[in-house]
């Protein structure tokens, strides 16, 4: 099933008013998911083409604040804290059934996840450290 997108511009302004588009993101970003066809029917009502794409964390458009590796490396030491405490909480719960029903196997399960937390935390810090040890690096040179 295919659409058609009409827009008159009879006032021949520019801004002004209210866009609702499709958008896709990240952590640090976000950008509009359009054709370029569909992008220059929108500038002919006043929606901008430049930039598609908005850092969040830059203070203006032309600013890339972080590197690509580092974006990365951020990531990647934020999923491991996080998997980190979803295992602490669900190592709570497996843990108090174990004790309050005297299952030893709910008991046992729960130092396999206290271990598997150690891992992911330490992963986490080992992850950040080599981050600050590379950005270290890079800017002393």
């Amino acid at each position: 099933m295919e659409f058609s997108l009409q827009i008159e511009d009879k006032s021949h302004r520019k801004g002004g008013g209210t866009f609702l588009v499709p958008m896709n993101g990240g952590i640090w970003t976000m950008c509009v998911s359009l054709e370029e066809e569909e992008i220059s029917i929108l500038h002919r009502a006043g929606f901008p083409k430049e930039p598609t794409c908005t850092n969040y964390l830059a203070e203006n458009d032309e600013e890339e604040p972080r590197a690509d590796w580092q974006h990365r490396m951020q990531n990647l030491s934020i999923s491991c804290a996080l998997v980190c405490l979803i295992v602490l909480g669900s190592a709570a719960l497996v843990g108090a059934f174990g004790v309050c029903k005297h299952q030893i196997s709910a008991v046992l399960v729960t130092g396999v996840m206290y271990l598997l937390a150690g891992t992911y935390v330490t992963l986490a810090y080992q992850t950040m450290a080599c981050c600050l040890y590379l950005l270290y690096q890079f800017v002393t040179f």
